[in-house]
């Protein structure tokens, strides 16, 4: 068993920012994060994606959050900015009855939002403009580049919003996020300041980081090697070990929530797509991830598989069939003995 003891007074680390962004289901052999950066475009030098669900990151230090006003004082819903170390994001979110027909949006200094003679905001030339939204849309996230953005900016949201009656579209009407005013003698167009959030994690005094290890089974009997995690302030360590008679060649990692664990048609975890994993030509006996902790929430699901093959030290020869051994844990329902392990991060606050 490993201990490490943290004294330090709050040490703090920047997270590495990452200057590649691999595509999805690419590989890298050396653990790196693969395959869930969202593709951007650009408008008026903003790279930005748009989706309409909640974003999956976990965001650095505080949300923002201010109401969504239709018709200057219903409220419709909220408007939310947050950032991790590589984009920001904003998301509408309705309520009270109400859905998204149209958004537009800035965020930028203010000293560039587009405004006209008037002094107020022209909305044909914000950066941002989501038309078409699907029906009863009640939820749409714009992710922005952070590279792009100051450490501080103004967020300019505005959305037409409506309700449904006997399916007929109702209430319909122009809703902004609460803020101030761009003309407190034109229109009622508004907008608020952000702040972007560090990204730090920071050790807690006088704590001790152990090393877990968990037994890698296959058929839930056969103890083919051990998986041992650790985390510091930066990463999450994931090791496969092969022991006894057993040696490796390819080994399969994810690391997250479990509601993202891939399943295949099957239903089984579909460990083929997961998104770190390590080929091998030559056999094995110990493989290391590394995942950063700025990818994985505080507490998530570690499944981890290995391909194993047996030695004969009489014969000096190899199986010729692999035997697929898993971490133990919590058994998957309805799959061959197919497990996962559930990790927290220690001694970071």
């Amino acid at each position: 068993m490993i201990k490490i003891k943290v004294t330090s007074m709050r040490i703090l680390n920047i997270l590495i920012l990452f200057s590649i962004f691999v595509l999805f289901n690419s590989c890298e052999k050396d653990g790196i994060n693969i395959g869930d950066d969202p593709q951007l475009k650009k408008s008026s030098g903003l790279s930005y994606s748009s989706s309409y669900s909640a974003p999956e990151a976990f965001p650095c230090g505080d949300l923002m959050q201010v109401k969504l006003l239709a018709g200057q004082t219903k409220d419709a819903g909220t408007v939310t900015v947050s950032n991790d170390e590589d984009y920001v994001y904003v998301t509408y979110e309705t309520k009270n009855g109400y859905y998204i027909n149209n958004a537009h949006l800035y965020v930028g200094s203010l000293q560039n939002a587009p405004i006209n003679n008037g002094g107020n905001p022209v909305l044909g030339s914000f950066p941002v403009i989501i038309s078409g939204v699907p029906a009863q849309t009640t939820l749409i996230t714009i992710t922005f580049s952070a590279a792009d953005l100051d450490a501080d900016f103004i967020v300019a949201a505005k959305a037409e919003v409506y309700k449904l009656t006997n399916g007929q579209m109702t209430d319909k009407d122009g809703a902004w996020a609460e803020g101030t005013d761009f003309n407190p003698k034109g229109n009622w167009a508004t907008y608020f300041e952000y702040e972007k959030q560090e990204c730090v994690f920071e050790y807690q005094d006088d704590c001790f980081i152990e090393e877990k290890e968990y037994y890698i089974y296959i058929d839930f009997k056969d103890q083919a090697g051990k998986l041992k995690v650790i985390n510091d302030n930066e990463n999450v360590t994931i090791t496969i070990t092969s022991s006894g008679k057993y040696v490796m060649k390819n080994t399969y990692l994810f690391a997250g929530k479990l509601v993202k664990l891939p399943i295949g048609s099957n239903g089984y975890p579909a460990y083929t797509n997961f998104p770190y994993y390590s080929t091998s030509n030559n056999y094995i006996l110990t493989y290391t991830y590394t995942v950063p902790l700025k990818k994985v929430p505080p507490c998530f699901v570690i499944a981890a598989c290995a391909e194993f093959y047996t030695y004969d030290r009489k014969t000096k020869t190899y199986s010729t069939v692999p035997q697929l051994g898993w971490s133990e844990g919590v058994y998957v329902q309805n799959t061959p003995p197919w497990t996962y392990t559930e990790y927290c991060r220690q001694c970071i606050k």
